[in-house]
């Protein structure tokens, strides 16, 4: 009797784009802090509010409204070309929202702009438009297919394999960068304002 055999399952554009985040966020060393915070006069004010906004929308309003005082909540470090500090002109917020293919379901991004200077209406419609507009119409969604420079990263990847095995500068590592590029460079990831809850849609 012969032994089961598993499959191959190829990667697809949309579990390869969160590989790309994060290999780039693996590459920037984070430390977690925690403080507790009495909350009651804003949960008070939530309560009489007409519509209430959710917690995400308030504390990624609030993250916005921080890094205007705080600039260096809004910058990135980037290795390429030498190592520096990108400063966001504002706050992005990173939202993950989970939907469903036919042969899969995928983590899609939702990009607030500049919370700091919308209305919490604003950004729940926002939201609302990743949760429940035809995916097919989302930017995000649209960002997951193959770019016509991802055959060009494939083809780069030899030759940072043979850039690590010479132990050359790790300047020339070109393949993430190409990668980077494509998707649309620093201007298009979040800052480090990021608000990360995946939201199932109902």
């Amino acid at each position: 009797m012969s032994k089961p055999k598993g499959r191959s399952i190829a990667i697809s554009p949309y579990r390869q784009l969160v590989c790309d985040l994060m290999h780039f966020s693996a590459q920037v060393p984070a430390v977690c802090a925690e403080r507790r915070m009495n909350l009651s006069d804003l949960v008070q004010a939530r309560s009489k509010a007409t519509v209430r906004p959710s917690y995400t929308t308030i504390f990624a309003k609030a993250y916005g409204l921080l890094s205007q005082q705080y600039p260096e909540l809004r910058r990135s470090y980037l290795k390429f070309p030498w190592p520096h500090f990108y400063e966001h002109p504002h706050s992005i917020v990173a939202l993950n929202v989970e939907r469903r293919l036919p042969e899969e379901d995928v983590v899609l991004f939702c990009l607030v702009r500049g919370p700091e200077n919308r209305t919490f209406e604003e950004i729940e419609a926002i939201v609302r438009h990743h949760r429940e507009a035809p995916i097919e119409k989302l930017r995000s969604y649209q960002r997951g297919k193959p770019h016509p420079m991802a055959h060009s990263a494939t083809l780069l990847v030899p030759v940072a394999q043979y850039v690590r095995q010479a132990s050359l500068p790790q300047f020339w590592h070109i393949q993430p960068f190409v990668s980077w590029f494509a998707r649309g460079g620093a201007s298009e990831y979040p800052t480090n304002s990021d608000v990360c809850h995946p939201l199932r849609h109902a």
